[in-house]
């Protein structure tokens, strides 16, 4: 949708990325600080940031592929930030709660983008960010985004079912894998090629 409004319009696709990433992100923090910390969680508007910074990322470095050679200390900083990202990660699942502050609520994301620019530079990153299950999921991630929320609230909040229950769990998520593979295949798939 966003692609076919930068084209009707004939925005600048840069421009109009960083616009919505630095609008979402001052409202983000707006709300942070005014403790609306449930609203940050389920409005869209205040998840934007998250996805635009990965657009930028990937466009920005796409753009700006470094064929210079660069010194060894920068080499070496390089092939460190894929690990320090994979901390952030760890960090994160561990000290995570809805508690968290918002500059916490970071630490995943800057985490992704470290592994996902710099995690080329090592073969142990190489390999894993190559890995086919990773990049399937990775391509379907969007889709499991959208599906497994309402059918964990449907779980939790219709069905009334508060106890932790693996079985009924491990079914949502495979409902969830399924319904986001035919998405994937039937609507993703098609609209892009059509783009």
């Amino acid at each position: 949708m966003i692609i076919l409004f930068v084209k009707i319009y004939k925005i600048n696709f840069l421009k109009f990325l960083i616009t919505i990433t630095i609008i979402s992100f001052i409202l983000t923090l707006w709300a942070s600080t005014n403790k609306y910390i449930s609203a940050i969680f389920y409005l869209s508007i205040f998840r934007f940031w998250e996805f635009f910074l990965g657009c930028l990322t990937f466009y920005l470095f796409k753009k700006s592929e470094n064929k210079k050679k660069l010194n060894t200390f920068f080499l070496y900083l390089i092939k460190i930030l894929p690990t320090a990202g994979l901390f952030l990660i760890i960090y994160s699942v561990f000290n995570f709660n809805s508690q968290s502050s918002f500059f916490i609520r970071m630490y995943p994301i800057i985490g992704s983008i470290l592994i996902i620019k710099f995690g080329t530079t090592t073969l142990f990153f190489s390999k894993i960010i190559n890995f086919f299950f990773f990049i399937k999921i990775g391509r379907l991630s969007y889709s499991i985004y959208l599906y497994h929320f309402p059918f964990f609230c449907f779980y939790a909040h219709y069905l009334q079912i508060y106890e932790d229950n693996p079985f009924l769990k491990g079914m949502l998520i495979i409902l969830t894998l399924i319904c986001s593979v035919l998405s994937f295949q039937l609507i993703e798939k098609p609209f892009q090629k059509k783009l």
